[in-house]
């Protein structure tokens, strides 16, 4: 294996940046990382997902923390789009759709 110093980047199998962060060889996504500089860690039971799909696009205006609930929603419907403000808005209609599948629910009871 070939020596790399703290803050080398590489790419690993599903197209994600890693930064060394640590030795001997302790790697982080590079998004999650920078994410943690500025917002401190991810909440329990969410993840980060890039505003334009595009995952070599890391800047922190690119990152969005969504619940892993929501993430199924965007997921299921497409709606992770190659804008920032149309994966903003379809974050908001995800939860649209959520609300009302509650309220529903709740009037059969």
């Amino acid at each position: 294996p070939i020596y790399r110093p703290l803050g080398s980047e590489r790419t690993n199998r599903d197209g994600y940046v890693e930064i060394k962060v640590a030795e001997p060889n302790v790697w982080e996504l590079k998004h999650r990382w920078l994410w943690e500089q500025h917002n401190g860690p991810v909440t329990k039971g969410y993840v980060l997902i890039f505003a334009d799909g595009n995952k070599s696009n890391i800047t922190i205006d690119n990152l969005i923390m969504v619940s892993r609930a929501q993430l199924v929603r965007l997921n299921q419907n497409g709606l992770i789009q190659d804008s920032k403000e149309l994966t903003e808005t379809a974050i908001n209609v995800v939860d649209l759709m959520v609300k009302i599948s509650h309220m529903k629910k709740s009037k059969r009871k």
